[in-house]
């Protein structure tokens, strides 16, 4: 082999060295960073009204100074009759990391502060809060987003996949066995009737008032009261806070409480004779039934000695 030759190898093999030198140059913040969601937990059970359900999600990124990443939370499953969002707020930053928190509660972000020039992972940390009002399945996700807080921030663009936080709360542990029915004839304040038996007559009257007392078997003062009334037979009924509620001659109604208390379930007649079962639900559970009767004029008489 030839002096030449050897030189000219020694060189490609220094060139080759110097190549991989400058593949681990770290890239641009132009794209992601490193960047991760991590929730604390995948799913929670809960019971509505008696809990909140908590969970935490922590967001990370490499960055430099100035550099910012989001995490947006957002509600994409829930029983029609939620009214509830959750709610983030800032735990912590990392050592090189500034976070706050959108006014609804609904957006984090995240900001590193070290030096602009060396890269640092930037972590931060929220809580979440969550309390629901009716018995369901709800998901959460979380997702990495890059809005930044203030146009004199550098958003770095996120790979990081979406995670899903799933709350549930099992139907019948809002009220139980214990809670209770009262049904009184309209214009009667004290007692109860196993029955109503009332002159259907030919035009919308009340004929009767329900009051339904929700419970639940370990907490008895608070909770949601999503009353449903249903009627079979005779009669249309209507639902609220007052004794006196009116009837829109609806077959089933629901009133959405948001604590424990006191409903009304009232009925009324439609002009029609014959038996009337009104079933009474609490969250979809069955807590019990009142019945009555609507009489019309007899078809028929005769005298008997």
């Amino acid at each position: 082999m030839s002096t030449k030759t050897t030189f000219k190898r020694i060189a490609l093999v220094t060139v080759a060295a110097m190549g991989f030198g400058l593949l681990s140059v770290v890239p641009s913040t132009a794209t992601s960073q490193q960047d991760s969601l991590t929730l604390g937990s995948a799913t929670t059970t809960i019971s509505v009204g008696s809990s909140t359900a908590t969970n935490t999600i922590t967001q990370a990124f490499l960055g430099v100074n100035s550099d910012t990443m989001s995490v947006t939370m957002s509600l994409t499953s829930a029983p029609a009759t939620n009214t509830v969002m959750p709610a983030l707020t800032v735990v912590r930053g990392s050592q090189q990391g500034q976070s706050e928190v959108s006014t609804d509660g609904l957006t984090g972000w995240l900001a590193d502060t070290g030096s602009v020039t060396a890269y640092h992972k930037s972590t931060s940390r929220y809580n979440v809060t969550f309390a629901p009002t009716a018995p369901g399945t709800y998901v959460v996700t979380f997702t990495a987003y890059n809005m930044s807080s203030t146009t004199a921030r550098t958003t770095v663009a996120p790979t990081a996949t979406p995670v899903t936080w799933t709350v549930t709360i099992p139907a019948g542990t809002v009220a139980d066995a214990t809670s209770t029915i009262v049904t009184r004839a309209t214009g009667v304040t004290t007692g109860s009737a196993a029955t109503i038996v009332a002159a259907a007559g030919s035009s919308i009257a009340q004929v009767a008032t329900i009051e339904v007392t929700p419970l639940i078997a370990s907490v008895a003062t608070t909770g949601s009261t999503i009353i449903t009334a249903t009627v079979t037979g005779a009669g249309t009924v209507g639902v609220g806070t007052a004794a006196d509620t009116a009837s829109t001659r609806l077959k089933t109604a629901t009133y959405n409480g948001t604590a424990a208390g006191l409903g009304y379930v009232t009925l009324w007649g439609d002009g029609t004779t014959g038996s009337s079962s009104v079933a009474i639900s609490i969250n979809g559970l069955a807590v019990g039934t009142a019945t009555a009767t609507f009489t019309g004029a007899a078809s028929t008489y005769s005298n008997t000695s």
